[in-house]
């Protein structure tokens, strides 16, 4: 079995472009392994994350100065905590980020296993699953951050590669919906479905569904905060 196994390399690639026979082959492995993959999405995100601390730090000491309710006193107060704060808070984000985001979908996943009359999938393969299904997502990220280093400072908060990118910067709930509707995002739902379900012996479908509905619910809050703190966002 081990001779047969196939290298990370090409599990990624299989995953991509034909799902069902990559997560098949994944998850016949007695311990799905996914260490690999993990600390080199980790890595990729946290290059990511220092990378666009420059411009993250415009962005904070542009919003400062361009908000109506801080004096220039006051921001340039702040100015040195915040450029802390940035700096800490990309590193932390960058490293803890993608092993949340599994986390979170794969109790999702084990969730949905024990609601629907699954065969009692274990976590490390439904993390598996989170790992590498995550990769369209993390395609997302690459994206976001290479637009974002080439804009202007005051777009920093707008670059997006969702729906909301089709229309003009608007503070409305439409478009925060929108900025949820990520093809990137739905493309790593539609794999961590197939993989869950395939994990739980389930139809896919099923899990496709399940998983939509939850990123549905999740995006309607989203809006709904994101439209009550539009006000304090410059621009």
């Amino acid at each position: 079995m081990s001779e047969n196994r196939k290298s990370m390399w090409e599990l990624l690639w299989g995953i991509l472009v034909n799902p069902g026979e990559a997560f098949g082959e994944l998850l016949q492995q007695e311990r799905p392994s996914f260490l690999a993959a993990a600390f080199l999405f980790t890595g990729i995100s946290l290059v990511l994350a220092l990378i666009l601390i420059p411009k993250t730090q415009a962005y904070a000491l542009w919003s400062l100065q361009h908000n109506p309710s801080i004096t220039p006193e006051q921001a340039a107060a702040a100015l040195t905590i915040t450029s802390v704060s940035v700096v800490v808070g990309s590193v932390v984000s960058g490293l803890i980020g993608p092993w949340l985001t599994w986390l979170v979908i794969a109790g999702l996943l084990k969730l949905y296993d024990a609601l629907f009359g699954g065969k009692g999938a274990s976590f490390g393969s439904l993390f598996a699953v989170a790992v590498y299904g995550y990769s369209p997502a993390l395609l997302g990220l690459v994206i976001i951050a290479l637009i974002r280093l080439a804009a202007p400072v005051a777009n920093y908060q707008w670059v997006s590669v969702s729906l909301a990118a089709l229309l003009p910067v608007q503070k409305t709930f439409l478009y925060f919906f929108l900025a949820q509707c990520s093809p990137f995002t739905w493309w790593s739902l539609a794999l961590w479905g197939t993989g869950g379900a395939l994990a739980s012996r389930n139809k896919i479908s099923n899990a496709l569904l399940y998983l939509l509905v939850i990123w549905l619910v999740f995006a309607l809050i989203g809006a709904l905060i994101a439209v009550k703190s539009a006000a304090s966002i410059p621009g």
